[in-house]
C-alpha cells in the first residue's frame, strides 16, 4: 500500500486546521489552549484512508513566533498542502512556508485555497487564482493544483482529496537506504509501557524488537513495539508518522531533537559541508563566519557559516559552505536544513548537507572545491572515492564509509581503483601507488647511503611512511611491491629485488672483510675484542655490520655487564650437537659445567648462553641450562 506524508502550511488564521479536520474528522488542535484560541501550537497529525493507500498530514503552526515548530514539522514531508485564505490571500507566514518547504527539499505539492464561501463571485476567484500563481511562479509550486475549499460549506473538499488522491498514486516509492533514522519530535511516557517517542520515519524501516541508538548521545535501546495511526504494527515504513515504544531507557534520556538510528550508522560531528542558498528575500550578505541556527530534521543548533572560496554569500546567491557547530549533532548525508539568523529571528537560507564528517579546511584552494562539488552531485562511485582519497594513508573500512554517504556496501565491489588491504580497511588506489613509489624511492635511498647493509629495517621504512598508516596497509604495501619484483621483504629488512652488498664492495673492502671474519673465526669460544678488531676504523666498523647482516658474525651480549661479544657463526654452528647429547634428558647444568664442556670461560659462556636462550636452543631456570628443542 502507497504512503504519502503532507505538510499542512501557511499563514495563520487561514483555516488550516479546519481544513484538516473537514478532509479526515481529525482535531489536531490537540491542546486547551491551541482550541480557546484558534491557533496552533504544536504540531498536529492526522490521517486519511484514500482508494489507493494511506495519507499523513501535519498541520504546522503558521504563527512566525513558531516557525522553530513548523521547520519540525516539515521534516521528511513529501508533499506541501500549501492554505491560502481567498479572502486575505499572500500573508508574511505565506511567503515563509513557501520558502522553508522549497528549502527542506519538498518538490510536490497542492495548493488550498480555504474560506472560499467568503469569496463566491468568480470573477473576484480569478483573480485571486491570478494573484496566486503569479506569487507562486518562481517556487516549487508553480505548477500545483490549485482548488477553492470551504471547510464551513465543504466546498471542494472532495475534489481536495481526489488531488491526494492522484498526488499518492503518482508519489515515488522510498529510496532504499542502509539504515533507518527517525527525528524525534515529542517523548513522554505511558503508564504500564514506558518510555514512548513520535516521529516521522525518515528512512529505513524499523521493527519491533530491534536495537537502536539514540543521537547524539548514543545510548542504546530496545523497539519494545510500534504504532501506526494509533495500530500496532509490527514495521514501520518511510514517511510513516510513527509511535516508537522504547526498552531500556527513560524518558528524560530523550529530547526532542534526538534522532533514532540503526547503531552505527551516524556519528556525532561538530563539523559539516554543505550547499547553501541564500534566501533573495534576505537583508543583506551572508558573512564568513556568521553566527546562526541550523534546524534539520527536528532539532536546532547553534553555528557559524563559512563560505568555501569566497568571503560572502549575496542575496538570491548560492555556494558551498561550511558550518562549524557549538554542539554534536548526528546527520545525515543529503540532510536537508534550514538557517534562521539569531537576531532578528527570521529565515535566511538553507539546502543539503553534502559531508556530515569533513575535514576543517583552514585553505580552499580549486582541489577542495573540486571534491565538495562531487559530494554534492557525483555519482555514488564518484562519492565513494572522493572520500576515500580524503583519507589518505589512512583509508577507510568500506560499510562505514557507505553509511557516511547514504550508500549500500555493494558500492566498493563495483570495479573502483581500490587497495583492499583486509575487509575492513581500502585506500585509494592512486594513493596507495604514491605510497609504493615513496616505499621503493625511501629503500633505494638507504641502500645509496648504506650499500654495505643488506637491507633497511623493515620497521625504519615503516617510520618514514605517513603515521596513519594502518598495519594491514603496510604489510599490503610490502606484498604488493615484493609481488611485482620491486622489491624483497625478508628477515625483518627491505631491499630492492636482487640488490646484493657484495656487489657494492670494492677489492679493498672485499679483503678487509674476509680479514674481520677470519679474526673472529679463528677465535672460536674465545673470541677477540670487538674494539680491537675494528681499530676505531669507520669503514672496519661498516664492514663489520655487514658481516653482521650477513649472518657470518654473531653479537651476543651479556645483559648482567652490558658487554657484546662477537661469534663466527661456525663456532656457534660446531657446538649444537654438543649441547644437544650434554643436556638431553640432564638435570640440567650450570655455567660452570659448562664451561668445561666447550672450553671456555665465563668471559665468553654467559652472553653465548644468553644468546642461545633468545633463539630458544636453550632454556634457563634458575642457575641450570636445559636443552629446549
Amino acid at each position: 500500500m502507497k504512503h504519502l506524508t503532507v505538510g499542512v502550511a501557511g499563514h495563520i488564521d487561514h483555516g488550516k486546521t479546519a481544513l484538516v479536520r473537514a478532509l479526515t474528522g481529525t482535531e489536531t488542535d490537540r491542546l486547551k489552549e491551541e482550541q480557546e484560541r484558534g491557533m496552533t501550537i504544536v504540531l498536529g497529525f492526522a490521517h486519511l484512508t484514500l482508494p489507493g493507500g494511506e495519507v499523513d498530514l501535519i498541520d504546522v503552526p503558521g504563527h512566525e513566533k513558531f516557525v522553530k515548530t513548523m521547520i519540525a514539522g516539515a521534516t521528511g514531508i513529501n508533499t506541501a498542502l500549501l492554505v491560502i485564505a481567498a479572502n486575505e490571500r499572500i500573508k508574511p507566514q505565506t511567503v515563509e512556508h513557501v520558502a522553508l518547504m522549497g528549502l527542506l527539499s519538498v518538490r510536490r505539492g497542492l495548493v488550498a485555497v480555504t474560506k472560499s464561501d467568503l469569496v463566491p463571485d468568480a470573477d473576484e476567484r480569478e483573480r485571486v487564482g491570478a494573484e496566486l500563481r503569479a506569487f507562486l511562479s518562481d517556487t516549487f509550486l508553480r505548477d500545483a493544483p490549485l482548488l477553492f475549499v470551504s471547510a464551513q460549506t465543504g466546498e471542494g473538499i472532495e475534489a481536495l482529496q481526489e488531488a491526494l488522491g492522484r498526488e499518492l498514486e503518482d508519489a515515488d516509492a522510498p529510496e532504499e537506504f542502509p539504515y533507518f533514522s527517525l527525528p524525534v519530535d515529542r517523548a513522554f511516557t505511558l503508564t504500564g509501557q514506558g518510555t514512548i517517542v513520535t516521529g516521522t520515519l525518515r528512512h529505513g524501516t524499523l521493527r519491533t524488537g530491534q536495537m537502536v541508538e539514540i543521537l547524539p548521545r548514543g545510548l542504546r535501546a530496545e523497539v519494545r513495539g510500534l504504532q501506526v495511526h494509533g495500530q500496532p504494527v509490527t514495521m514501520a515504513h518511510p514517511g510513516w508518522r510513527t509511535a516508537v515504544n522504547l526498552r531500556g531507557v527513560k524518558k528524560d534520556d530523550i529530547a526532542h531533537g534526538d534522532t533514532l538510528a540503526t547503531p552505527g550508522a551516524l556519528r556525532p560531528t561538530r563539523i559539516v559541508d554543505a550547499e547553501f542558498s541564500l534566501l533573495a528575500s534576505a537583508d543583506k550578505p551572508l558573512k564568513r563566519g556568521q553566527a546562526v541556527t541550523l534546524h534539520y530534521g527536528t532539532a536546532e543548533v547553534p553555528a557559524r557559516v563559512y563560505p568555501l572560496g569566497q568571503d560572502e554569500i549575496t542575496p538570491g546567491g548560492a555556494a558551498f559552505v561550511q558550518m562549524r557547530l557549538s554542539q554534536d549533532v548526528s546527520v545525515a548525508y543529503g540532510e536537508p536544513f534550514v538557517v534562521r539568523l539569531l537576531s532578528p529571528a527570521e529565515t535566511i537560507g538553507g539546502g543539503r548537507i553534502v559531508d556530515p564528517y569533513p575535514l576543517k579546511h583552514t585553505r580552499v584552494d580549486d582541489d577542495l572545491l573540486r571534491q565538495v562539488s562531487i559530494l554534492a552531485s557525483g555519482t555514488p562511485a564518484e562519492r565513494f572515492l572522493a572520500k576515500l582519497r580524503e583519507a589518505g594513508a589512512t583509508g577507510r573500512n568500506p560499510k562505514h564509509l557507505a553509511l557516511d554517504l547514504n550508500l549500500r556496501e555493494e558500492v566498493a565491489a563495483q570495479d573502483l581503483p581500490l587497495a583492499v588491504c583486509s575487509p575492513m580497511l581500502v585506500l585509494h588506489r592512486d594513493v596507495f601507488d604514491a605510497l609504493a613509489a615513496q616505499s621503493v624511492d625511501a629503500v633505494t635511498r638507504f641502500h645509496a647511503k648504506h650499500p654495505t647493509r643488506r637491507g633497511m629495517p623493515s620497521e625504519e621504512l615503516r617510520r618514514q611512511l605517513p603515521p596513519t598508516l594502518k598495519p594491514a596497509a603496510y604489510t599490503m604495501l610490502l606484498q604488493t611491491l615484493s609481488g611485482v619484483g620491486t622489491l624483497e621483504a625478508l628477515d625483518g629488512l627491505v631491499r630492492t629485488h636482487g640488490y646484493s652488498p657484495e656487489a657494492a664492495l670494492s677489492p679493498i673492502e672485499r679483503e678487509i672483510a674476509r680479514e674481520i671474519e677470519a679474526q673472529f673465526q679463528e677465535g672460536g669460544l674465545k673470541p677477540p675484542e670487538l674494539d680491537a678488531v675494528l681499530k676505531r676504523d669507520r669503514r672496519r666498523k661498516t664492514l663489520y655490520y655487514y658481516l653482521v647482516e650477513a649472518g657470518a658474525l654473531i653479537p651476543a651480549t651479556d645483559r648482567t655487564s652490558n658487554r657484546t661479544v662477537v661469534f663466527h657463526q661456525s663456532a656457534i654452528a660446531e657446538i649444537g650437537p654438543l649441547l644437544q647429547n650434554a643436556l638431553t634428558d640432564s638435570d640440567g647444568l650450570r655455567v660452570s659445567e659448562l664451561n668445561q664442556l666447550l672450553s671456555t670461560t665465563r668471559k665468553f659462556s654467559v652472553p653465548l648462553l644468553e644468546y642461545l636462550d633468545s633463539i630458544g636452543l636453550t632454556r634457563r631456570d634458575g642457575d641450570l641450562r636445559f636443552w629446549n628443542m
